[in-house]
């Protein structure tokens, strides 16, 4: 993946991303160099649901109304 990008050695991969992380940046990388889109492997929409389940009631948000 060094060859692609220029910051991905293998230490810097295994010490500060995801397993999810290095495989999307992999797909990236394969599409870039062969001219096709790339799948989209990660969700671009976020998820308010489990956000919400995670940290609803952490979060504290200002009334609705200013």
């Amino acid at each position: 993946m060094g060859m692609i990008y220029a910051w991905a050695s293998p230490e810097y991969l295994l010490e500060h991303m995801t397993l999810r992380q290095i495989f999307y940046f992999y797909d990236q990388g394969i599409s870039l160099l062969s001219g096709k889109p790339a799948r989209n492997s990660m969700p671009q929409t976020p998820d308010l649901e489990g956000f919400n389940k995670l940290y609803g009631d952490v979060i504290k948000r200002p009334p609705k109304g200013g």
